[in-house]
């Protein structure tokens, strides 16, 4: 995102916060002795209130005056106190943040040292930190503690169906997908993979490998394997394996792909998953959006980058300074040109929107109800103690600068399923997708 000068200092300034003390530099005057490390690990919470607070003046889409956000920080830390039956403490603010940060740092500190263990130091810390995204009234700014953390399954994929271990050169198989296209082929685990469509793996970079391997359902790729001593050659034909964030099928001759999330790999999945509707000749698709929640910006530009031409806008960012970035269509392995329809409900948000909005603008009908309206893109910043705190950075726009926080994107034909019934015959979106493209179809039959 662009930035002048003043941008790029902060930036510094809280990327050495977060990575800790700068190396030591041979000092010509005696210096204080460094705190015992007991001592260092009571001041956790400070550190972690410090860089948090960095963070969420110079980055957080709302610029609240440092005063405020300071006095914020230490009202967080008196609930904390008071919870616990303990004395508040008394920070007076002179309103220059030069003074006022470390003074609000120190009273972290102390309250860690008053009370004697690195957890509870840090809980103080934490405390101010949510005594600040109060003040600052935002829903999507969260700090997340290690143990709210959630695994993310891997994305689906065009390929060959095997796990290769690729701390070996050349890579070995370790795991053949049930019913996949290596395993009917005869691949096994232990199997050394010695080329990949005639070239060699031996140096060949291990993301290299994956690259070669993968690709769009229905094409080849041939493989040589050494087995015991003697080398076994096999075509095998891609497909999709392990799709975890799409449900799709055909209706008659239309494509329908029903995206859950952005996660990361969802762009992939999505190629993936419109290769294999594409095998067979199509008259339009339909992208369903309807209940999915959001995800990563780089993989909804993706996912539209599917139905866009090449270089198309897909969104705009604008931070807190006004500072513009723009998301054009990037190259994707497939892209379908044709007639494409979007649903869309209540619970479509954030990446989703920005999808929706973009296929709109581009003339894509959008069939459903009006989406949620949460046009704001969050970033994450690891703390001191493994914390993360999450912060709304930029509001997004469509291509042709419509805002969506807190409007929505409105669809242009409002049906939607009955009793959430979607998929099923009672789903109207659904057949009014249908009807549209049924429409669509017919008419360009009729002209050819």
């Amino acid at each position: 995102m662009a930035g002048g000068a003043l941008a790029q200092a902060l930036a510094l300034l809280v990327a050495l916060t977060l990575a800790g003390p700068a190396p030591a530099v041979r000092a010509q005057t005696p210096v204080e002795p460094a705190p015992p490390a007991w001592a260092q690990t009571l001041d956790l919470g400070a550190q972690a209130f410090e860089a948090a607070y960095l963070i969420l003046s110079r980055q957080h889409l709302r610029i609240l005056p440092p005063r405020d956000l300071l006095q914020a920080a230490v009202n967080g830390l008196n609930l904390f106190l008071r919870d616990r039956g303990m004395a508040y403490i008394a920070v007076t603010l002179s309103g220059v943040e030069s003074r006022d940060l470390p003074a609000v740092r120190e009273a972290v500190a102390r309250v860690g040292m008053r009370l004697g263990t690195p957890a509870l130091a840090l809980d103080a810390g934490h405390a101010a930190i949510e005594g600040m995204i109060r003040a600052l009234e935002d829903p999507f700014t969260r700090l997340l503690h290690p143990t709210t953390g959630r695994q993310v399954q891997p994305a689906g994929y065009g390929g060959v169906g095997v796990v290769l271990d690729l701390t070996v050169h050349p890579p070995v198989v370790t795991q053949v997908t049930e019913g996949g296209p290596a395993q009917r082929a005869g691949v096994r685990r232990g199997d050394i993979v010695m080329e990949v469509d005639g070239r060699s793996t031996v140096g060949m970079p291990p993301q290299d490998v994956v690259r070669r391997l993968r690709g769009l359902p229905g094409t080849t790729v041939t493989i040589r394997l050494r087995r015991g001593g003697h080398d076994v050659v096999v075509t095998l034909v891609r497909e999709l394996i392990g799709v975890t964030l799409t449900t799709y099928r055909r209706i008659e001759t239309v494509g329908y792909m029903r995206l859950r999330e952005f996660e990361q790999g969802a762009g992939e999945e999505a190629a993936a998953v419109l290769a294999e509707l594409m095998r067979a000749p199509l008259t339009g698709v339909i992208l369903d959006l309807r209940g999915n929640p959001g995800g990563y910006v780089e993989e909804a530009v993706r996912v539209a980058s599917l139905f866009l031409a090449p270089g198309a806008l897909v969104t705009t960012l604008v931070d807190r300074r006004g500072d513009r970035a723009r998301y054009p269509a990037v190259p994707m392995p497939v892209r379908w040109s044709g007639p494409v329809v979007v649903l869309v409900d209540r619970e479509s948000a954030s990446a989703a929107e920005m999808v929706a909005g973009a296929l709109q603008d581009a003339g894509a009908p959008v069939v459903g109800v009006r989406t949620f309206g949460k046009g704001t893109v969050q970033v994450t910043r690891r703390l001191p103690g493994g914390s993360v705190l999450r912060l709304s950075v930029a509001r997004y726009l469509t291509p042709h600068g419509t805002l969506v926080d807190g409007m929505g994107i409105q669809p242009g034909i409002e049906a939607e399923a009955a009793g959430g019934a979607i998929g099923s015959d009672d789903d109207r979106a659904l057949l009014a997708a249908l009807q549209l493209l049924g429409a669509r179809a017919l008419g360009m039959q009729a002209a050819a």
